[in-house]
């Protein structure tokens, strides 16, 4: 609890310590520290909106990825076959492949 008073008054007096350096600037210093920070604030808010368009391709890659994979998925799965002494065959969604040939 102690700590945090201290930090308290600490960010205080650092904010105060700002506020008179400003007051003391002269016009031309004052409009150079104020450009500065309306660049600092513009930046910071390029770098979150760039992150956040990030988060977002991100998410539509990874979903059309999923969606692809499961597209491609789709038609391979075996859905019967069959083994005798006559030869072999099985079934997918697409095709039906025996010893002897492949239909699609």
């Amino acid at each position: 609890m102690l700590s945090v008073a201290v930090a308290s008054i600490w960010t205080s007096r650092k904010r105060k310590e700002e506020q008179i350096r400003v007051a003391a600037l002269s016009p031309l210093d004052l409009e150079l520290h104020e450009a500065q920070n309306e660049h600092a604030v513009n930046s910071k808010g390029a770098a979150k909106e760039l992150k956040n368009a990030q988060r977002a391709y991100d998410s539509g890659l990874k979903s059309a990825e999923r969606s692809l994979k499961k597209a491609t998925r789709v038609g391979s799965e075996q859905v019967a076959s069959y083994a005798g002494k006559d030869g072999s065959a099985s079934v997918t969604g697409l095709e039906i492949k025996s010893t002897v040939s492949r239909f699609r």
